[in-house]
């Protein structure tokens, strides 16, 4: 699969470099050289000193051929911009990142797929996202572990437990939070 990221910040050269091990064809393009030339040559993939908005620097960069392009640079406007331009020169999917939570509205997506932005990325989403599931993962944890005391330890234990079971995610989400807080 032919994938090209725009953006040699810290998203992208992370995206390069897990990519790059699962044996895609990757090529990172970056307006700045430098960042590129700090990916050292010890990377399956090719880099790109061209601007990833620049419908030249897309051709030259071989978007015409890309299964996916993918903008994650730091100015949102400029990732839906490459993605736009990509889209018009043949790439078959595209990936943007953006700073505005609007964009991720399921009436906007039909809007950005017409423009040629197929997928959204929202950083912040997909943070709190990991968040939530660790907080799920400790929540199961500390009631597998008053399950397993509440066999031996009596009744204080089962009320512990009963008022787990209420708390809804939101409220052991803020238990969680507060107990860090308190450390």
């Amino acid at each position: 699969m032919k994938i090209i990221i725009a953006g040699a910040g810290a998203v992208g050269t992370h995206l390069a470099k897990l990519l790059s091990g699962e044996k895609q064809d990757i090529i990172l393009m970056d307006e700045d050289e430098s960042k590129l030339s700090a990916m050292g040559n010890n990377l399956d993939l090719m880099t790109v000193n061209l601007s990833p908005t620049s419908i030249n620097g897309l051709k030259e960069a071989g978007v015409a051929g890309a299964d996916l392009f993918i903008g994650v640079m730091p100015d949102e406007s400029r990732n839906m911009t490459a993605c736009m331009l990509a889209t018009s020169l043949g790439a078959k999917k595209t990936v943007a990142r953006i700073d505005n939570y609007e964009y991720l509205l399921p009436k906007h997506k039909e809007f950005f797929a017409k423009l040629g932005v197929h997928s959204l990325i929202y950083p912040e989403m997909l943070a709190a996202r990991d968040i939530v599931d660790a907080v799920k993962m400790i929540r199961d944890n500390i009631r597998m572990d008053v399950e397993n005391l509440t066999c031996t330890g009596g009744r204080r234990l089962a009320v512990i437990r009963e008022e787990l079971e209420k708390m809804d995610d939101d409220a052991m989400f803020l238990a969680y939070a507060d107990a860090l807080l308190s450390q």
